[in-house]
């Protein structure tokens, strides 16, 4: 909602979840909402990696930024601090000199088999992860086509596709007051509440 939307909710999203238990599928829904050219992917170890100093300007005026394979990352989120903060984002772009840092309003995606453990557990980290454990694996069976990006075509197809214009219809329809609530920092996480169990 918050991505659609523009408004800052100083929060990110954490997928988390075994193989074939539909980690992908809301994944490829939420790319399908934005839109692919509003999207970056990066690994979390590259975007609090140091040395690689043009990752952060590659996330400039970009509306969603997806980790996926963001299990088993135990190390620091600076980065992710400021990016979900609010504050000035420290950005270079190559062969240039031009003042380039920014401000990030979109919204973050940690998409892995289990939650993130930074080496950071203050407040501002464990307060700002919103979990979604999924714990159902769907049985080969019933496995079906819902959405998939199709390279070729460079068009998303699957049985959402249909319902992808009414799904945002409803997203943007939703109460503001009412989606600040769903997702506010008194909702149950579980990536919060492994973190303060380590705190």
């Amino acid at each position: 909602w918050h991505v659609l939307t523009g408004m800052d909710m100083k929060c990110c999203l954490e997928l988390t979840g075994g193989g074939d238990t539909g980690k992908s599928v809301l994944t490829r829904l939420a790319e399908a909402g934005i839109g692919r050219r509003n999207i970056r992917s990066i690994t979390i170890a590259r975007l609090e990696d140091p040395s690689l100093r043009f990752e952060t300007y590659k996330i400039r005026g970009k509306r969603l930024l997806i980790c996926s394979e963001s299990q088993g990352y135990s190390g620091p989120v600076e980065n992710l601090k400021a990016i979900t903060g609010g504050d000035v984002i420290a950005a270079e772009r190559k062969n240039s000199t031009e003042d380039v840092d920014f401000t990030f309003t979109g919204g973050v995606m940690f998409v892995g088999n289990s939650p993130i453990r930074p080496s950071d557990v203050s407040n501002a980290t464990i307060n700002r992860r919103r979990s979604i454990r999924l714990i159902k694996e769907v049985p080969a069976a019933e496995r079906r086509d819902l959405l998939r990006f199709n390279s070729r075509t460079n068009q998303y197809e699957g049985e959402f596709v249909p319902e992808l214009g009414a799904f945002i219809k409803w997203v943007l329809a939703m109460d503001p007051a009412a989606a600040r609530r769903a997702i506010s920092k008194d909702v149950t996480s579980l990536a919060r509440a492994e973190a303060e169990k380590e705190v």
